[in-house]
């Protein structure tokens, strides 16, 4: 399966938003918020993966700064954007959070897994407690929504 194939089914516009309304205002010194395309978002994993693959990682599943930077300048040419780094790490931390967020519902007691829809699955007094014992995750956002892990965890 291609990236962009498990990308349309993992990165809808409602959770990738969901962190925007609680951010403060950018200092002057950086650029603001981004409206990222699936394409563009793709694109970044692909070279994320290609850079971590060709030994520019970290230990600790980072890139290294000389990576970040090229993959900087090839997103940019790529597209005809003017992202910076930090832009770039931005959004690869939402996607981030927002897998582990549904990998944490797949593992919770009372929870289980549709892989047809790829979305969990519990009853309504599981999701009411869990959202509950975790008000600043917002879980309840992530409610009928599907993200496929196998962009991670390969079936």
């Amino acid at each position: 399966m291609t990236y962009s194939a498990l990308l349309n089914d993992i990165l809808t516009p409602a959770l990738l938003s969901a962190s925007k309304e609680n951010q403060a205002p950018n200092p002057p010194s950086q650029k603001g918020p981004h409206s990222w395309t699936l394409e563009q978002k793709t694109k970044l994993l692909e070279l994320i993966v290609d850079y971590t693959q060709r030994g520019h990682a970290t230990d600790n599943s980072n890139l290294k700064r000389d990576a970040w930077a090229a993959v900087t300048k090839d997103l940019n040419a790529t597209f005809d954007i003017s992202l910076d780094l930090q832009q770039l790490q931005n959004q690869k931390a939402e996607i981030r959070k927002v897998y582990q967020d549904f990998k944490f519902l797949r593992e919770q007691s009372g929870f289980g897994w549709n892989k047809d829809l790829a979305t969990p699955t519990a009853d309504p007094k599981t999701w009411d407690e869990l959202c509950s014992a975790h008000p600043k995750q917002h879980f309840n956002k992530l409610k009928g929504k599907s993200f496929s892990l196998r962009l991670v965890q390969p079936s």
